[in-house]
Parts: structure tokens; C-alpha cells; sequence
């Protein structure tokens, strides 16, 4: 075989003796494959010595770099050798085929076999494995029809809502109250006026409909199990934020995440009011590897109709896909 990698490593001394806990990195140089397989037998050897957990070690960590971008961090020591990546045990040969490009190493699958054996379940497609984090992207999931989804038609705010509403019947409500009161004044070459304060003010109360329209956009949600990945997609955005293991997801609720700042602006302007109030409702999703419901990231939706309408289609479209073989 040509070629080598250089090794580093952290943690490790020297001479290769001990674990020393520093976080010094400790370069080794460029190694054949025999030279790294002396070299990882060596180090699996270590032993790792008892340390409280209110010590500040650093644990044997030797890192490969492979060439063209690609490393490898293996953790040795106390006779064996761990991939850092799926934190599963590799023997010293298979590691050393896998830094030379010899053996491919299916990251997924060593991963879903330390999920099963440590007895973490999946809710549903237990034959899915775990989300490789390191290479799915936003712009590399499937949103296509082949992956499960559902889409709505929601607010792209809350605050688009509010201004949808509150600015044409504002607006509105002042052209005819200023209508009024020039007609009642009747004064001469002024009252004419009126009828158009009157029309403005119905033209702009129907700006409630086109505003309603350019305030809302599609919200997708999906699941692609080719990755393993629970994703949101919203109109003019693409998908916007992605949950990874999805399989491992039980079932959605929802929760007012509405919050409450205090405006220091009212200090200095009596007409504005202490407190901004940013309204809004977050999707919560039931893992299976914790008791207590977490966000889901790029769900929060403007108001409490749309957060339980995406609440119900995500529980439906989770059932569709428990009865699926």
C-alpha cells in the first residue's frame, strides 16, 4: 500500500505510555499502514485512569488525517479502540484499512447497532437508522413527493396578522371620522370633501383582503427516511430547519410561546405602551429517549388555530407512517 496519514493526538504522552489528561495536541507524524497499526496497538494499550467527574481531563483522543478533507478520531486506551464518530469499538486492523481508504465504514449502521443495544427504541421504522449529522444539510433532504408530508396555508407572522387587520380598519375608521366631521362643520368649499374621506375609507378597509393574501405563505412538514429527518419547508424559504431521528419522535403538541419585553421606549414616550408582546404557538414533539417534550425547531406558527391544525396533521401523518411496513 502507498501513501500515509498523519496522527496526532491528545491526552496521550510521548512515549506512548500513559494517559496524561492534557489537551496539548501531541503530533506523531506521517505513518505508513504498518507504521499506524504499530502505532494503534500501541495506544489501545493505555490505561485510563479513574478521574472524578470534577476533573478537568482530557480522555485519549488520536486523530487521523486521512487526506482530502477527511479525518478520523479514534479513542484508545484500556485495550481497545473506539470510533469517536459512532462511539462503537473497531479492531486495530479495520481501523487502519478504514484511514487508508480500504475499508468503508457505514457510519448509519454502527450507530443504529449502538442505539439497539443500548436499548433506545424507536417509535416507529425501527429499521431506519440514526441521522448522520455530519452530512445532512438543509439543502440536501428530500422534500419531494416521495418523502410523507403535509402542507398549509398559515400566517408568515404574527405581527403580519396584526397589520393585515389593525391597519385598513384603523385607517379606515379615521378617514370616515374625519368624513364626519368636515361634513358636520359644512363649511363652504370644504364639504364636497367629505364623500372622499368616505371612499378612502372603504378603500382601505378592503385592503384587509390583499393584505390577508401577501401575510400568508405555504408551511410544509415531512419526514425523509432516507435520513432519518423530520423537516419544515416554508414558501420562498425552502426548508427552514430539520429534527434529526425522527424515527425516535412519539408523537406533536403544541405550547404558547408568546413573549413579553419590557419596551424602554415608553420611558422616553408616554404614548408608547410598557410592554411588546410578541405572540406566537411552537410545535412540541415526544421523544423517546426523554420524558419531557422538546421544541421542534422552525415549527413556531403565529396563532393557536394553526398551531393545533399542525399539531392534529402531524399526529396523522406520524399515525400513517406506524402502519407503514
Amino acid at each position: 500500500m502507498s501513501g500515509k496519514v498523519n496522527v496526532s493526538a491528545q491526552g496521550i504522552s510521548q512515549d506512548l505510555l500513559q494517559a496524561n489528561g492534557s489537551y496539548d495536541e501531541v503530533k506523531f507524524g506521517a505513518k505508513d499502514n504498518f507504521e499506524l497499526y504499530d502505532f494503534l496497538n500501541k495506544v489501545q494499550n493505555i490505561r485510563i485512569p479513574e478521574v472524578s467527574s470534577d476533573q478537568d481531563f482530557c480522555y485519549p483522543n488520536v486523530i487521523i488525517d486521512c487526506g482530502g478533507g477527511r479525518t478520523m478520531n479514534l479513542g484508545p486506551g484500556d485495550g481497545k479502540i473506539q470510533d469517536n464518530d459512532t462511539e462503537t469499538d473497531i479492531p486495530v486492523k479495520d481501523a487502519v484499512k478504514a484511514a487508508f481508504g480500504e475499508l468503508k465504514i457505514d457510519k448509519r449502521a454502527k450507530m443504529k447497532e449502538r442505539r439497539d443495544s443500548s436499548g433506545k427504541t424507536p417509535a416507529l421504522k425501527n429499521d431506519v437508522p440514526p441521522t448522520d449529522r455530519d452530512r445532512v444539510r438543509k439543502n440536501n433532504i428530500d422534500t419531494g413527493p416521495s418523502s410523507p408530508q403535509f402542507s398549509l396555508i398559515v400566517w408568515k407572522s404574527s405581527g403580519w396578522k396584526e397589520f393585515a387587520y389593525y391597519f385598513p380598519i384603523v385607517t379606515a375608521i379615521f378617514c370616515f371620522l374625519i368624513g364626519l366631521l368636515v361634513d358636520a362643520e359644512g363649511r363652504e368649499g370644504e364639504a364636497e370633501m367629505a364623500p372622499m374621506f368616505f371612499l378612502a375609507g372603504i378603500v382601505l378597509f378592503f385592503l384587509i383582503f390583499p393584505l390577508k393574501k401577501w401575510g400568508k405563505h405555504e408551511y410544509k412538514m415531512g419526514a425523509d427516511w432516507k435520513s432519518n429527518t423530520l423537516w419544515f419547508w416554508r414558501s420562498g424559504k425552502g426548508v427552514v430547519d430539520f429534527e434529526p431521528d425522527a424515527n425516535m419522535i412519539e408523537f406533536f403538541g403544541a405550547m404558547d410561546s408568546t413573549t413579553k419585553s419590557f419596551n424602554y421606549r415608553a420611558l422616553s414616550d408616554p404614548s408608547q405602551s410598557f410592554y411588546r408582546v410578541k405572540k406566537s404557538w411552537t410545535l412540541m414533539m415526544k421523544r423517546t429517549t426523554s420524558e419531557h417534550p422538546f421544541p421542534v425547531k422552525g415549527s413556531t406558527l403565529a396563532t393557536k388555530k394553526e398551531a393545533m391544525k399542525v399539531t392534529q396533521m402531524a399526529n396523522q401523518l406520524w399515525e400513517s407512517q406506524r402502519k407503514t411496513f
